[in-house]
């Protein structure tokens, strides 16, 4: 199968429950491995929390490995410290820059999903798909 047949999805999961399950009890809460650091501090501002998660998905597809889900590297992550992605090639210096502008310790910094979409390299791929 061709790369350009492929079709991927992301949803959000964050809280959710089992169809099969009648226990409105048996709810799902999230999973740490993608957990912005502001969900855990008293910061009101939570506005791209799912911009950091983004990020770590794609860093975790990047580095080819699960991402931790607590721990000294859980910690270096949501610093902005993603050393395992600097090893990796075959993956363009401007994307990895993206990544990490997706998983800045500051969300503020973090870019807004519109500018996401308008970055370069994704209206590059864009078009080769068109």
């Amino acid at each position: 199968m061709q790369a350009s047949n492929l079709c991927f999805k992301l949803a959000d999961f964050g809280l959710s429950r089992s169809i099969s399950s009648a226990n409105t009890d048996d709810i799902t809460e999230g999973d740490a491995r993608y957990m912005a650091q502001e969900l855990l501090n008293e910061n009101k501002d939570l506005s791209k929390a799912d911009i950091f998660s983004l990020g770590a998905t794609i860093y975790e597809l990047i580095i080819r490995e699960n991402l931790p889900c607590n721990g000294e590297e859980w910690h270096q992550i949501r610093q902005g410290k993603l050393d395992k992605m600097d090893k990796v090639v075959g993956i363009s210096k401007e994307f990895k820059t993206l990544v990490s502008s997706l998983m800045a310790e500051d969300p503020k910094i973090r870019p807004s999903a519109n500018e996401i979409l308008e970055n370069e390299i994704l209206k590059e791929e864009r078009r080769k798909c068109m």
